[in-house]
């Protein structure tokens, strides 16, 4: 994609002044300050940074299902914190397509099934619907797996249904949440092939959320998320191909701090972070313990407070953990800091 070409283009997303605020009333977070940038027909960005950074919630707000507490998006001209909920889903079913990290496959309906859903609820006729889903399985090169069940698949070729499933509608825009982070290397690499050559091809923009390094070469933009707030963005030219060694995604967070932290603030942090197993849990609830933690080590928030919050269930404001991992963490923290 030619940078020149999309920038003469008016955005179709805009994000102006993004404020959204965790935990209770009397112990509040901010994970998003004052977030603002747009996004080009036909681009890809990539909204970057650590587990905590806040662009999980970002994203979520993008994609309708949060509501900021301040500031606006306006995609393709509509402000859609404006709308109703039945508006939305509407506006999100025509407009944009969803791609998550945990495929969300529904496991009793084959392969063939779930990507015609989106098509069901816009009640396209089952004559039609079964035309447009052959189809897109023989473009994918997956008509072979039409009749299997998701776990009789692999990883790899579930979120490849899941990207078929986001398309099928044909929006104009997909948002991907840690699209790649349950595969392998090979999958993963597979997976974002894909979703450049579909910009390559039909031109659907796209913003895809990561912490991965090795994957920015495919974007034309990164938006460098960091605490909050938008520290910086890249244009990438060519897409370059250049791939940064990959980094745990937590080792990441604390190294990608460019704050004057004390170093001992930055160990106590790993060793938090190594003693913690969060790995089988969504983003938006790693985002939201990260950013919990690090406003329990800067002292804005009562260790009390931090032991709530993170039992709170992510309805209410919290990270919605288990119970006994809230108080895990709780306990770590309060253990550590007594000792530095």
């Amino acid at each position: 994609m030619i940078r020149e070409t999309i920038e003469k283009k008016k955005p179709v997303i805009i994000v102006e002044k993004l404020e959204k605020f965790f935990g209770s009333e009397q112990s509040r977070v901010k994970a998003l300050a004052g977030v603002s940038f747009e996004v080009f027909p036909g681009e890809i960005v990539f909204l970057f940074g650590p587990s905590g950074s806040g662009k999980s919630t970002l994203l979520n707000i993008l994609a309708g299902l949060e509501v900021p507490d301040g500031g606006k998006v306006v995609i393709d001209g509509v402000d859609i914190n404006k709308m109703n909920k039945e508006e939305k889903a509407i506006f999100h079913r025509e407009k944009v397509g969803m791609v998550f990290q945990a495929y969300d496959l529904i496991p009793s309906l084959n392969i063939f099934d779930n990507i015609s859903l989106p098509l069901v609820f816009s009640k396209i006729l089952p004559a039609k619907r079964r035309e447009i889903v052959s189809k897109m399985l023989n473009d994918f090169n997956l008509s072979a797996l039409a009749d299997r069940l998701p776990a009789e698949v692999s990883g790899g070729q579930q979120q490849r249904v899941g990207v078929m499933r986001a398309l099928i509608c044909q929006p104009p825009i997909i948002i991907a949440d840690e699209p790649t982070g349950n595969l392998d290397s090979a999958s993963a690499t597979e997976v974002m092939d894909l979703f450049a050559r579909l910009n390559d091809d039909i031109g659907t923009t796209m913003i895809v959320v990561t912490h991965n390094p090795e994957q920015l070469h495919y974007a034309d933009r990164v938006i460098h998320v960091l605490d909050g707030k938008v520290i910086k963005q890249t244009v990438h030219h060519h897409r370059e191909a250049s791939r940064p060694a990959k980094k745990n995604s937590w080792t990441t967070y604390v190294e990608q701090k460019h704050s004057k932290r004390e170093e001992k603030i930055i160990k106590l942090m790993k060793i938090i972070l190594s003693k913690t197993q969060l790995d089988g849990f969504a983003e938006t609830e790693i985002e939201r313990t990260a950013i919990l933690i690090e406003a329990a080590i800067d002292k804005k928030i009562t260790i009390s407070a931090l032991r709530k919050n993170l039992d709170l269930p992510t309805k209410d404001g919290g990270a919605g953990l288990y119970s006994n991992t809230a108080h895990h963490i709780a306990d770590n923290i309060e253990a550590l800091l007594e000792v530095l």
